[in-house]
Parts: structure tokens; C-alpha cells; sequence
């Protein structure tokens, strides 16, 4: 008798621990699986993260430009595409073979491959671009190829506080006062709130005119030489533009379409995502 209770003991334990493994099983895979799905999925802003990663030191010699960029590979953890474009950079007098001194501590990888590309180009004409999972190294004027076309609300910049003039309403304080005292039902203001007609034709006027400073603004001191001809809302051409292929210009006094590069855009309105 005792042997058959040990027996059926052992068969409960047995099957227990089946059932156990049984139950387990496909939450371990599917952990495993979900484990594997986070590292498959990337973040959209991959490569601008990359360059905000902290870094504690580097430190090097004459190391050969080719190797920093697979330090940057290792840095993204496989997130990022380093994709140095070797033709247009080679034009720059640029290859794997050009030596990198750099000695940094308490850093970014933004700050270090800024260095790093000061070291190739004196001249600011090597330079890098972040785009999603994609950070490249070239040249401005391979860079300069591709435009970018933006929309901007100008709501903002050219807000302008009406001038009531004549119009304005006025506080009529005896009315106030008894409105205070419970006799309510009768305005505090007297006269008419309304802009006339000539009121709202200076007010646009203004507004255009700030428009076409706004665009002046941009076109002469933002890459002057990456502008086309633009014209301003009343038809004359802004002065100091160069022969770019660059295009700006207001619509119905709220948007400006600006069509130029990436960076031109980023001076305009500072970093933001661009899909490829």
C-alpha cells in the first residue's frame, strides 16, 4: 500500500512538472521572441541619437580616417548606417588613409566626429548628415545636390496687435461701478470695437512687409550663394541672392515654402526628422 501512494506521489510530481514545463515553455519563447523583436526594431531618429551618445575618452594617433569610422559603427551598436561617400570625399582629398589625431575626454560622438571633420577639410567643404538610421560623410557639394522643399507658419513672426485708432473702445468707469453693484445687463464699453476698411489695408501692408524682410532676412544671410531669383509678395527682386538653385516664398501671408538643402532648413528652423 505504501509503495502504491509513493508511486502515485511520484506520478503527480512527474506530471506536475510537465505541466509546469508545459506552461512555461511557450512564455519563455515568447519572451525570447519579443527580446528578439526589440532589438530588430530601430529607433526612427537612430543616427541623431547616436550623436548624442556620451563618450567617455578618446584617444588617437595618426589613426587612419577608415577606422573611425568603424568606431562610429561600434558606437551605434549596429543601429546606425555609417555610409562615408568615398568618391565625393576622395575629390576633397579625403580617403580611408587620412590620419585622425584627436584626444577628447567628457564628450559626444557629435563633438568628436565634428572634430574629426574639421581635421579633413579646413575648409568646412567635408561635412555629415544625420537622417533617420543614416548618418553620412561627404562633401557640401554632394551634399548640395539634393533639395528639400518645407512648409512654415509664419503666424508667429508676423503677429501684429491691431491699432483701433479712433475705433478703440473705451472703459466707461461709472458703468463699471454699478455693474459691480448687482446692475447687471449693461456693457463697461462705449464706442465701436470694429477696424474700418483703411484699419485692415494698413494692417496687411505691414504684414507683407514684415513677410518680405523676413524673406530678405533669410535669403542674405543664410547660404546667400544657395538661392535662386526670389521675389518678394509686391514683385520686385530681393537683392543679394545667388545663382543656387534655392526657392522661398510666402503664401497668403501665412506659410513660407522654402525649397533648398537640408542645411539651409536646419539654420532656418534648427534640427527636425526628414524622411528619405
Amino acid at each position: 500500500m505504501a509503495n502504491k501512494r509513493m508511486f502515485a506521489l511520484s506520478t503527480c510530481i512527474m506530471v506536475g512538472c510537465c505541466s509546469i514545463g508545459f506552461a512555461q515553455s511557450p512564455t519563455s519563447r515568447l519572451n525570447g521572441l519579443n527580446g528578439q523583436a526589440r532589438r530588430a526594431v530601430k529607433s526612427p531618429n537612430a543616427a541623431r541619437d547616436l550623436l548624442a551618445k556620451p563618450i567617455d575618452s578618446v584617444d588617437w594617433q595618426e589613426t587612419p580616417f577608415e577606422e573611425v569610422v568603424e568606431w562610429l559603427r561600434t558606437e551605434s551598436n549596429d543601429q546606425v548606417n555609417i555610409i562615408p561617400r568615398w568618391t565625393s570625399l576622395e575629390n576633397e582629398g579625403v580617403d580611408g588613409e587620412s590620419p585622425i589625431t584627436l584626444k577628447l575626454r567628457d564628450t559626444s560622438v557629435a563633438e568628436i566626429l565634428i572634430e574629426v571633420i574639421d581635421q579633413l577639410s579646413d575648409d568646412g567643404l567635408v561635412r555629415f548628415r544625420a537622417v533617420g538610421r543614416n548618418l553620412r560623410i561627404s562633401t557640401a557639394a554632394d551634399f548640395s545636390k539634393k533639395l528639400e522643399r518645407r512648409i512654415y507658419q509664419m503666424t508667429d513672426l508676423t503677429f501684429n496687435v491691431p491699432d483701433f485708432g479712433r475705433n478703440a473702445p473705451q472703459v466707461d468707469l461709472e458703468a463699471a461701478s454699478r455693474a459691480s453693484g448687482g446692475g447687471g445687463g449693461q456693457s463697461v464699453f462705449s464706442g465701436s470695437s470694429s477696424s474700418s476698411t483703411e484699419d485692415l489695408e494698413v494692417e496687411d501692408q505691414d504684414t507683407e512687409d514684415q513677410i518680405n524682410d523676413l524673406i530678405t532676412i533669410i535669403a542674405s544671410t543664410i547660404e546667400p550663394q544657395s538661392w535662386g531669383p526670389i521675389s518678394g509678395l509686391q514683385g520686385p527682386a530681393i537683392p543679394g541672392t545667388g545663382g543656387g538653385r534655392g526657392f522661398i516664398q510666402a503664401y497668403n501671408n501665412r506659410v513660407l515654402i522654402v525649397y533648398n538643402t537640408i542645411e539651409v532648413h536646419e539654420q532656418i528652423a534648427g534640427y527636425f526628422a526628414y524622411g528619405e
